[in-house]
């Protein structure tokens, strides 16, 4: 992937160290605004652990990335990107075993968790030595020189050294902790020396100790780190990344599936041709609103060339001169979830007609955004009482067509949600469904067609 966090091996100048730094702190911006539309999103777990790690390693560019979470009494790799199978099937698992397999505890009768992922899980750390810091992470620029200059007391106990074995010199262990209760950890991988400074390891201890906050309410309502717990999860994540010029240059295997994605090797794999088959970026094309705002968008949509219905967040990522250099895409199907499940959606068309709406006497100003054939519609609202908008409520909508036609609408809402693409304003989109359409209704459908 192109355009990566500029950080060599070599030592630097002074001149070169400042601009790294100064990379870096764009780099941990533009990340750390992305994570938080992301951690905002209601997704399952398993999703939204892929999106964050994907972001991550697309944004830093290191090379192995992963996220230890709690199951029964170890700490198993939940979601990975980079590392070998050899690797993972040696790592998965924690817990220390005696002879006939069974866990070993401490005196304590809490499992003993080997190596240093599990000193960072179990806070087996000394932040008076260089490579733990006071908020209990671990982390070292070069693990080779790390293995010869100390002992085992000094790092805590006896290591595995694998990451070492594997190649890689630069690791990051961050703890994800909620409640003072650790669930798992983050870890950051790279065969490159000299990829971490102190405030880079403590930017990633604020973004851990986000999304850890994110999954312990999750534990906590819906019990989902329950060893042997069944759940079901949304379509798998689709994440592709895209240049300024519109080439998918990566692509993850539900992308190339969904898509389907050709060899991205020398090739140009435009991704309007891939999600919406057009031969150019379409007009209306809600990602191209990143071009402009510079800011993340999260929507809803039915693209026809998939004939799927779709949610689409949208990062745009820049270089160190602030000059746009790509897209990442995040897109699952949810065709078959809530309402989109319903065949109407598939005739909707996109609108922007002013409209008010009218309950118990009061009157909002808004606008419709798309209709359908059937009788379903959404609205933008802004500066609504939500307490006027309960699911299944009969409201008024009235609003003049484009040639002057009047239409006075009785209407049920179906959902309302707030509306994500815009932080800076308080904006509500409402799904409703007709009641009984006037005959003039489908007439104006065709006309917006």
């Amino acid at each position: 992937m192109k355009n990566k966090m500029k950080i060599k091996d070599q030592p630097l100048n002074k001149a070169s160290e400042i601009n790294r730094l100064h990379v870096q702190t764009e780099h941990c911006q533009n990340l750390a605004r992305q994570v938080m539309v992301l951690l905002n999103q209601r997704n399952s777990r398993t999703d939204l652990m892929k999106d964050i790690l994907f972001l991550i390693k697309a944004t830093t560019g290191f090379e192995a990335v992963g996220i230890r979470l709690r199951e029964g009494e170890d700490f198993p790799y939940y979601e990975t990107i980079g590392f070998s199978k050899e690797f993972l099937h040696a790592e998965r698992y924690l817990c220390a075993r005696d002879r006939t397999g069974e866990i070993i505890h401490n005196s304590e009768g809490n499992p003993y968790l080997e190596c240093m992922c599990g000193n960072i899980i179990c806070g087996r750390t000394d932040p008076s030595l260089p490579f733990f810091t006071e908020g209990g992470s671990f982390w070292s620029n070069c693990t080779t020189e790390l293995l010869a200059s100390t002992k085992e007391e000094d790092r805590q106990g006896r290591t595995r050294n694998r990451c070492n074995s594997a190649g890689y010199e630069s690791v990051a262990l961050i703890p994800l902790r909620c409640d003072n209760k650790t669930i798992g950890l983050l870890q950051l991988n790279d065969s490159r020396k000299n990829l971490f400074t102190l405030n880079l390891i403590r930017f990633y201890e604020e973004i851990a100790s986000s999304v850890a906050s994110v999954f312990g309410s999750t534990e906590r309502e819906e019990n989902i780190l329950e060893p042997g717990k069944n759940f079901i999860t949304p379509g798998e994540t689709v994440m592709t990344y895209q240049d300024s010029d519109f080439n998918i240059i990566s692509a993850n295997k539900a992308a190339k599936e969904m898509l389907g994605l050709p060899s991205l090797i020398g090739k140009e794999v435009k991704c309007y041709t891939y999600y919406h088959g057009k031969d150019s970026p379409p007009k209306k094309c809600p990602s191209c609103k990143c071009l402009l705002s510079g800011e993340p968008v999260f929507f809803e949509m039915y693209e026809p060339h998939l004939n799927k219905c779709i949610q689409i967040r949208a990062f745009p990522q820049f270089d160190e001169n602030n000059e746009y250099k790509g897209l990442i895409h995040f897109a699952r199907d949810i065709t078959h979830e809530g309402l989109l499940s319903d065949n109407r959606y598939f005739k909707r068309i996109e609108s922007k007609i002013n409209a008010r709406v009218t309950t118990d006497s009061k009157y909002y100003e808004g606008s419709i955004e798309n209709v359908s054939e059937a009788g379903l519609f959404e609205m933008n609202l802004f500066d609504i009482d939500v307490a006027d908008f309960t699911p299944k409520k009969t409201l008024g909508v009235h609003f003049n067509t484009p040639s002057g036609e009047d239409f006075n609408l009785k209407c049920t809402i179906v959902w309302l949600r707030l509306n994500r693409d815009n932080p800076d304003s308080l904006m509500y989109c409402m799904g409703m469904e007709i009641i009984s359409p006037p005959p003039g209704y489908k007439k104006l459908v065709k006309t917006l067609q």
